[in-house]
């Protein structure tokens, strides 16, 4: 912002100049705040107050050792969390716990626009955020705030579809009064003035923040503010907390993987807990999205002689109309396929879920997982991989990770062979078919024997996703514990062909390290016919010809630093052998002594994404990128 102004300034003499950004909802607030702000050492007052605020979050974090830079940077660190994840505040609702986060945006400058940032200009505010960001800045919550225990948890696992995909934006929380002859009579005993009334009941009707309220209630000039803390407690209990997933474009492949960091959080915390999380509580729901990502056959295309996945997701009207109709939670998916109640689960059948979703989605090649959905994985500057039919080992070596947790976690809780899991009924027939498809694989000794088990797991896939999704049918079977110790032992086994001696070519290179992602070249396919007499082709919605891939060829990207943080994380029997093959690759920048996002990437085409035009140390391009620098 720039200030404009004339004046006289003597010899000596000195001006402080203020700026202020912020908005008021009326001219006439506006006017009470200008009155405030002109009396003197007002704004010095408020920079100290806003210092000791900062203060206050940052002294959750305090820390005391011989350095002092070690000291404020957790502090900060903290810091930096809040200002994304949030500070958190429990309440409790007609339903039970709520634990709202003041503070949480967005990350990233207010100047990007599209990162379309919302920040509540009122008390208590909050604003919109991504799904990874808020996610990974909450991880560490419950260590901080142990009374949250397991509503993150629980939220972003609820995010989670039967897809194994997610959406996107993560909304700031609101509440909908659910009793509103309580409410009613309620409000008429805390105000008097009968427009106020009617606009609070009104509000209180559709979805409100806690923020919101105050903000109209300060229109009652008679009330003290000191009331506001327990007059918000007193309404919340007529209220539900309402859901808040949000649609974006496409799906991240990467952000299931974050939410085996929550639960470890809490079960460092409360160890005690782990049957009761796993298998003791039925609150887990599916995250029911318009959005749906199609089969191969209606989004591989041709486009100058060459095979590209555009076009990946698209949003069902039909579905989006169903979501609609629904007046309370919508987005959560419903039995009898969509037109019954709301289906809950335990956590094991989530984990379940995403696995399946997961290990039916290696590439053709069996070591990455597909970005099948038009989005990359963290570094989101590689965009244009996803039509390169990309993949990533990344996520691989996270399967494996969430394959081991819940697998060893199974055998601590010590359950009895014959003990049963309820999964419902699309899983169980998706997970019986994985678990046929993997042992052939395992047994086989073709040399296409990869690209066979990619054919048949992921038409599996594709017709578990078309079954489930306008949403599930409600019914349940049994599978016993002993079934999905042998169904997570034959992922495993799948999992660790990818490290085999006769792979090593494909996913280290010649220098040690392993490589991130990989191009899957279509190298034969044959065309999809809309009229195959006349020659005429099936288009894609995007008016594309459509194939089907028949055979592939991978090659490896440049290497990236992403690969090998999985790697020390999950392997580390391998830990002094992957760092210092890191350490003498061209990811380490001998002068700085630090990491860098990628090598070079000059002999990448411009169509892995924009992060091919970044010049050369500029952003993730070849640059030391402290977040990764710092994760590995």
């Amino acid at each position: 912002a720039f200030t404009a102004l004339s004046l006289n300034l003597p010899a000596g003499g000195e001006i402080t100049l203020y700026s202020l950004v912020g908005s008021t909802p009326n001219e006439e607030k506006l006017r009470n705040l200008l009155k405030v702000l002109r009396k003197k050492n007002s704004l010095r007052r408020k920079r100290e107050e806003h210092l000791k605020i900062i203060g206050q979050i940052k002294s959750h974090a305090f820390t005391v050792s011989s350095s002092t830079e070690f000291d404020q940077y957790c502090q900060q660190t903290f810091f930096d969390n809040v200002l994304r994840g949030g500070m958190p505040l429990v309440l409790r609702t007609s339903r039970g716990k709520s634990v709202f986060h003041i503070y949480s945006r967005i990350h990233g400058d207010l100047e990007r626009d599209y990162h379309y940032l919302i920040l509540e200009p009122t008390y208590l505010s909050q604003g919109n955020e991504y799904y990874r960001d808020v996610n990974q800045n909450r991880r560490t919550g419950v260590w901080f705030f142990p009374e949250v225990e397991d509503f993150n948890m629980v939220t972003f696992f609820n995010l989670v579809q039967t897809d194994g995909y997610n959406p996107q934006v993560v909304t700031g929380l609101t509440y909908t009064a659910e009793d509103i002859r309580g409410v009613k009579k309620w409000l008429g005993g805390i105000v008097r003035d009968k427009k106020l009334f009617g606009e609070l009941l009104e509000m209180v009707s559709r979805p409100f923040t806690p923020g919101e309220f105050i903000m109209k209630l300060e229109g009652d000039k008679a009330r003290n503010p000191r009331e506001y803390e327990r007059i918000l407690e007193e309404l919340l209990l007529f209220c539900r907390q309402n859901d808040v997933g949000d649609l974006h474009e496409g799906f991240w492949m990467d952000h299931w993987t974050y939410n085996i960091d929550q639960i470890n959080s809490f079960l460092a915390i409360y160890p005690e807990r782990l049957k009761e999380i796993l298998i003791g509580r039925k609150i887990f729901t599916f995250y029911d999205n318009p959005d749906i990502v199609l089969p191969r056959d209606k989004k591989y295309v041709l486009i100058n002689g060459q095979v590209r996945q555009y076009g990946a997701v698209i949003r069902d009207p039909e579905k989006l109309r169903m979501i609609k109709s629904r007046r309370e939670l919508p987005t959560q998916v419903r039995t009898k396929y969509g037109r019954g109640r709301i289906y809950q689960t335990n956590l094991v059948v989530k984990l379940l879920s995403i696995i399946a979703n997961k290990i039916a989605t290696l590439d053709p090649q069996g070591i990455g997982i597909e970005m099948e959905a038009d989005k990359p994985g963290w570094c989101d500057a590689i965009n244009g991989l996803p039509g390169l039919l990309g993949s990533s080992l990344c996520e691989t070596i996270e399967l494996e990770r969430h394959c081991l947790f819940l697998r060893e976690n199974l055998d601590e809780l010590n359950l009895k062979g014959s003990a049963s899991v309820n999964l419902y009924e699309e899983l169980y027939e998706f997970m019986r078919g994985l678990i046929r498809a993997m042992k052939r694989k395992l047994n086989s000794k073709k040399g296409e024997r990869a690209l066979l088990y990619w054919e048949e797991s992921n038409r599996l896939k594709e017709r578990y996703r078309e079954r489930t999704k306008m949403g599930v049918s409600g019914r349940e079977r049994k599978m016993t514990v002993a079934e999905v110790k042998r169904f997570l032992d034959a992922c495993l086994r799948i999992l660790n062909e990818v490290f085999k001696p006769e792979n090593k070519n494909k996913i280290f290179h010649k220098n040690g390290v392993c490589y991130t992602y990989f191009v899957n070249e279509v190298k034969e396919y044959e065309p999809i016919w809309k009229d195959r007499k006349k020659k005429i082709p099936a288009l894609s919605h995007s008016g594309y010809p459509l194939v089907r891939a028949k055979k592939f060829c991978q090659r490896p990207v440049s290497l990236f630093l992403e690969g090998p943080v999985h790697l020390l994380r999950v392997h580390r029997e391998w830990g002094k052998q992957i760092y210092e093959s890191v350490r003498r690759s061209p990811l380490y920048d001998k002068k700085l002594k630090m990491y860098k996002v990628c090598e070079s990437l000059e002999k990448e085409p411009f169509e892995v994404g924009r992060i091919r035009a970044y010049a050369r140390g500029w952003l993730e391009n070849e640059a030391i990128y402290l977040h990764m620098e710092y994760k590995w």
